[in-house]
């Protein structure tokens, strides 16, 4: 009982400090939604929660959960498709997006919800929720027509970035709406061009060689993509022919167990970058081969931008807080601490990725950097080799972002032209991006570059290889995260 009695207090007085917010407390809905909960479960236990609670607390009826329900046997097949839901209350479509982030500057919405007719909603409700507290927290409401208007679309991941300014926190102007009448939406949706059955049948047949759920979305264009989820018919075939996914083989690195701090004998070729460059004194002769990576990892200068002084660190700092709008640039910057906020809390992975290459050139050893891993990968070229990095950044708790760098293990600081990065699904098929093109980097001869790199965002338990070619020299390394 004392737990629930802290628990209620605690609620209480959050609901006193953001008495226009949402508070579900959850022990009110014993055994729904669980601590080992992943990001599609989530969405099913928080469509079952709110659902409920309009129904008693708000006491409007809702009409149905998702685009086609009724129609498709399981939610939990869409579930897997899209993070949301989408609830029909007295004749409006409601679409809640729930995350566990404790950040709630900003809410990322799946263009899906917003740009395919039939899955649009009239209204978006961000959902933060706290399994330890036992709350869910409903915070915002944005309308399509805001969406459409002042939210920034990430157009190579497909997310639809909106700030906490640009969302109204009276969440009694939502549920007076709904009862009132439904609020038609205000901006336009394109109708999608027509795709024959035939058509269709070839889409489905490459999303079905595709394993990995984080780049499903963008084994097709956006136009193809979404013909297949707009129609009903189409989408019910897809899922009906998916198969379930099967234990990774041991062939596979385990991303998670490489980039701890102490590592297994099973991934012994991949060392920490600090060791990687400091060798010690027995391999004093072999060191003179990674002179270029060690220059390259020691400069005091991201891409040019300075960061060897504390006044340079605070101008880095201040220009990157302006070039996002998630989080107020502070009165005061610091410098080293700004950097750690904006990796910690920014919804803008460019921006965390940069916050977090300023720290690696600043203090390479600060306690809040995720860990980098390095191989050198024995592919030969005239002055040397070339080494591997990979790190990951965690952006909430089922999702990471991940960092993938080749650089030259040679007395040369530049790569030679035509060396490949390259990204596998799980099936060993080339990610595409939406127009079809390669998911690649490729090292240039002039000018000559230090070093190329990818990154994406991947969902936990997706796969993926990484290929780096040199002429006829490959080497491929499979993960899972």
């Amino acid at each position: 009982m004392k737990t629930n009695t802290s628990n209620l207090a605690m609620l209480h007085q959050l609901s006193q400090i953001y008495s226009e917010h949402e508070w579900i407390n959850l022990e009110n809905y014993p055994n729904v939604i669980t601590e080992d909960t992943n990001s599609i479960s989530l969405n099913l236990q928080c469509l079952q929660v709110i659902k409920v609670w309009i129904e008693k607390t708000i006491g409007l009826p809702i009409e149905y959960d998702f685009p086609y329900r009724g129609y498709l046997d399981e939610d939990q097949q869409v579930s897997e498709l899209l993070n949301g839901f989408c609830l029909k209350v007295n004749g409006s479509k409601v679409v809640f997006i729930p995350s566990q982030n404790i950040d709630i500057t900003s809410c990322e919405i799946s263009q899906e919800w917003v740009d395919l007719p039939n899955w649009a909603g009239d209204y978006y409700v961000p959902v933060q929720v706290d399994v330890e507290a036992k709350y869910l927290h409903l915070w915002g409401i944005a309308t399509h027509q805001q969406l459409k208007q002042s939210a920034r679309l990430d157009s190579l991941f497909r997310y639809y970035h909106v700030g906490i300014d640009r969302l109204n926190h009276n969440m009694g102007l939502l549920w007076t709406s709904c009862e009132l009448a439904p609020l038609p939406r205000s901006e336009h949706i394109p109708n999608l061009a027509a795709v024959s059955s035939t058509q269709a049948q070839q889409l489905i047949e490459r999303l079905l060689s595709k394993s990995s759920a984080s780049f499903l979305r963008l084994t097709l264009s956006f136009s193809e993509w979404g013909a297949i989820l707009n129609s009903p018919p189409y989408l019910k075939h897809y899922l009906a022919s998916r198969t379930p996914k099967v234990d990774a083989p041991p062939i596979f690195t385990m991303l998670q167990e490489l980039l701890k701090k102490e590592v297994s004998t099973l991934y012994q070729q991949w060392e920490t970058v600090e060791s990687f460059i400091n060798l010690p004194l027995p391999s004093m002769s072999f060191r003179s081969n990674r002179n270029g990576v060690s220059k390259l990892l020691r400069e005091k200068n991201y891409r040019g931008i300075p960061l060897e002084t504390p006044d340079q660190i605070k101008v880095a700092a201040d220009q990157l807080y302006r070039s996002q709008k998630e989080i107020n640039v502070p009165r005061s910057i610091t410098g080293v601490e700004n950097l750690v906020e904006l990796m910690e809390k920014s919804t803008n992975e460019t921006i965390r990725w940069k916050a977090t290459e300023y720290l690696w050139t600043i203090d390479p050893e600060h306690p809040k950097l995720p860990m980098r891993r390095i191989r050198d990968l024995g592919i030969q070229f005239a002055t040397g080799s070339i080494a591997l990095m990979i790190a990951q950044l965690p952006l909430d708790s089922n999702r990471c972002a991940i960092l993938l760098r080749v650089y030259p293990v040679s007395a040369e600081v530049y790569l030679p032209g035509g060396v490949r990065l390259s990204i596998l699904d799980g099936s060993g098929d080339e990610v595409l991006l939406g127009a079809g093109q390669p998911f690649e980097a490729i090292s240039r001869s002039e000018p000559q570059d230090s070093y190329i790199q990818l990154y994406f965002v991947a969902d936990r338990g997706d796969r993926f290889d990484v290929c780096v070619n040199l002429s006829e020299q490959q080497f491929t390394e499979q993960f899972i995260v």
